[in-house]
């Protein structure tokens, strides 16, 4: 059949208009093309987000599965990421299910994000982490429930930090409680920040001014019991003005009590926070020595009962000596110190700084009264002591007057406390705070150099093996091996650490071709090896490591170095076949 006329004339338009559209759907498909790519560009920026977190970052459908998590996540659970996907929380780590169930149920029904507290994880390896974490809900377009997102934290070294702390204060607080001395410390703003017992029993000032830690309350209350307020007062004043200062002197009380004041700033990494006050009640001492002046052998019977080691020295030479005095330096009688030289009983350390003091004093030179030097004992053995001196006249003639204690104790004290805070008890290498405290000083010499250096870390395969079928003291020596192999692996100045229950890092600076990554982790693999051949024992040492380059020309800071390694040697980890473990000695050794 042939058109009509009609549909001929329509015929071009229809055409135009079909033209028209396929160019206005070939625009739509453009944009539609731009729209998906923009929207891919979007996903793929939203997934980087958490990829990058610090904390741990999941993803779970409303069944519970994980649907997505980052690397953090797995890292701070201890299980690979591949093996987290896809399973349900209650197949993944150490979690009270039921309390799970419950927090996840709390957030579906109000909508109310939840964080929790610390908890503590168990990881598949044995070790632990303490944790915090947040739930929320994931809605879709239409605001439905459709899954829960959550971020991780890993508190575990705050936590062991807060707990570390409390132990120091504690050991503080006991310390502080256990001296004779009143100590007061007070603020740059003039607050009251700590004092002890002795110091409200010694001026007998109310609890309801000391609540107010307000220190020109206290002070305005102390001041009727001295029989000098004002220089008190501004001696007071002008050391809080010089706050660098140091100050030691007398405080005369109206009712005849006399006290020791010394002062000296309170630092915190060099810098000045407050000012440290220690107040001593030497009434009988002092009046000891005004006996001393009038009567020589009243002197003698109350000295002879002193605790303190009291002498006299003229000339260089002690010419009288309490029993006290001679048991701190190891001797039986008294007699055998009178007539001796002053420099025997002082360590050569000190020797010269203690006789120039004494010279000095003896000429009436201004010196301090109260210091503290290293002397020695009869056999030889050093031993530390407080010494508050001063210049007398006795028998016409100027002396030395000295009152002395023995502070070995309290030093050495002190020294195993800063130890304390750097060393692990066990192995005797450093610990976390230790090795952070001196790796970054040994990277800004490695930046100062322009030489790089290498962070090794190490971890202990199958410790809780060993644990569980030998028991953790056989654990504690197989610790104590491998840090004696990692000792004898490196060189003095490599830094060594034990920062976890079963990980060591090492950090050493870049030399010659021997201070090598390749050569640093192949001598350690040596050594492991030949200890386990010359040791006879139902298991083998193994030990996975992980090692990272620090580049002077790109810094960056210790804990992402221990990051970056740590993160490799569980990859090594990860790669190792898993060998049967035999308790027998007497069947052949396997590596775990």
């Amino acid at each position: 059949m042939m058109p009509d006329k009609k549909f001929k004339e329509d015929l071009p338009k229809d055409i135009e208009g079909l033209g028209r559209g396929i160019v206005e759907w070939e625009a739509l498909e453009d944009r539609c093309r731009e729209a998906e790519a923009a929207l891919r560009e979007a996903e793929e920026k939203f997934r980087a987000i958490p990829e990058n977190l610090e904390d741990g970052y999941y993803e779970v459908d409303l069944k519970g599965t994980f649907i997505f998590c980052n690397e953090a996540y797995a890292d701070i659970i201890g299980i690979p990421r591949e093996q987290i996907i896809g399973n349900t929380y209650k197949k993944v780590g150490n979690h009270d299910s039921q309390m799970t169930l419950q927090i996840f149920n709390n957030v579906f029904r109000t909508g109310i994000p939840v964080k929790t507290s610390n908890r503590t994880v168990t990881r598949p390896d044995g070790s632990w982490r303490e944790i915090e974490y947040s739930i929320s809900l994931i809605k879709d377009e239409k605001s439905l429930p459709v899954g829960f997102r959550g971020i991780v934290r890993d508190a575990t070294e705050r936590k062991q930090i807060e707990d570390h702390l409390k132990e120091l204060n504690s050991l503080l607080e006991a310390t502080l409680e256990s001296t004779a001395d009143g100590i007061l410390v007070v603020d740059r703003q003039g607050r009251i920040v700590r004092y002890n017992q002795k110091f409200v029993e010694l001026w007998a000032i109310p609890d309801s001014i000391l609540e107010t830690r307000d220190d020109s309350q206290a002070l305005a209350h102390v001041l009727a019991q001295i029989k000098d307020p004002d220089g008190f007062l501004k001696k007071v004043t002008d050391l809080y003005a010089h706050p660098e200062e140091e100050s030691f002197d007398t405080i005369e009380f109206n009712n005849g009590r006399i006290f020791e004041r010394y002062s000296k700033p309170q630092r915190v990494d060099g810098a000045t926070i407050g000012r440290v006050w220690s107040f001593r009640d030497v009434t009988l001492r002092r009046r000891a020595e005004e006996t001393l002046k009038e009567s020589e052998e009243r002197y003698r019977i109350t000295t002879e009962y002193s605790k303190d080691g009291i002498a006299m020295v003229k000339g260089g030479i002690h010419i009288y000596v309490n029993q006290s005095f001679a048991e701190i330096f190891g001797y039986e009688r008294a007699d055998e110190i009178m007539g001796k030289p002053l420099f025997q009983m002082i360590h050569p350390d000190d020797r010269e700084r203690v006789q120039g003091i004494n010279e000095k004093r003896q000429k009436g030179e201004p010196v301090p009264e109260k210091y503290e030097f290293k002397g020695i004992r009869k056999d030889g053995q050093p031993l530390y002591l407080e010494v508050t001196a001063r210049r007398i006249v006795y028998q016409g003639e100027a002396v030395s007057l000295v009152f002395m204690r023995d502070v070995t104790e309290r030093r050495q004290t002190e020294e195993q406390l800063r130890t304390l805070s750097l060393v692990d008890d066990l192995t005797g290498l450093y610990n976390r705070r230790g090795f952070l405290t001196l790796a970054e000083q040994e990277l800004k010499m490695a930046n100062r150099l322009n030489r790089g250096a290498f962070l090794i870390f190490t971890d202990l395969d199958h410790m809780k093996e060993i644990n569980d079928h030998y028991g953790h003291q056989e654990g504690d020596r197989a610790l104590m091996a491998v840090a004696n192999v990692i000792k004898e692996t490196y060189r003095e100045p490599d830094i060594i650490a034990r920062i976890g229950g079963d990980e060591f890092v090492i950090l050493a600076l870049e030399g010659d071709s021997e201070s090598s990554a390749e050569n640093l982790c192949d001598r350690l693999y040596r050594n492991l090896e030949f200890y386990n051949n010359s040791r006879e024992r139902a298991y083998e040492l193994s030990l996975s490591i992980g090692e990272v380059r620090y580049d002077p020309e790109h810094p960056t800071n210790v804990e992402k170095l221990i990051a970056e390694a740590d993160k490799r040697m569980y990859e090594q980890k990860n790669q190792k076949r898993h060998l049967k473990f035999d308790r027998h000695e007497n069947q052949t050794k396997e590596n775990f």
